[in-house]
């Protein structure tokens, strides 16, 4: 038996981008400012097709890592004075997305995915 998930479900907003790149920090505010919950790059193409063909849809996503809704540091920002190239380096980089770190996010969710999904399909079963 496996021990009970930390992941909770929530119902929000997404928004769709085309990729294949991350969001910057500035895409992230302005998402987040126009109402966006989550951003993907895919699933909003998936249903649109679905819907075409007259298929009903329901959608679930998996949020693989956190939106840095601070901005970058200016270039005459005191923060940046003296640094290095390794210090400003890390400065600039945190909190971007690292594809990895998504790939491993979703492997460590699969196996509560496949629950959501097995509940999801059983509980429509159930309601018939």
């Amino acid at each position: 038996m496996h021990a009970e998930s930390q992941r909770r479900l929530h119902e929000g907003v997404y928004a769709f981008v085309g990729g294949p790149s991350y969001e910057t920090r500035a895409e992230c505010r302005m998402l987040h400012k126009l109402g966006a919950d989550v951003v993907g790059m895919s699933t909003v193409p998936e249903i649109v097709v679905a819907r075409h063909c007259s298929i009903r849809v329901l959608a679930l996503s998996l949020v693989t890592n956190c939106a840095v809704l601070s901005p970058v540091p200016r270039g005459d920002d005191r923060l940046l004075q003296g640094k290095g190239v390794e210090e400003l380096d890390a400065i600039l980089q945190e909190g971007k997305a690292n594809h990895e770190e998504v790939l491993e996010a979703g492997r460590s969710a699969a196996i509560d995915m496949q629950r959501v999904v097995v509940r999801t399909i059983l509980g429509a079963f159930k309601s018939d």
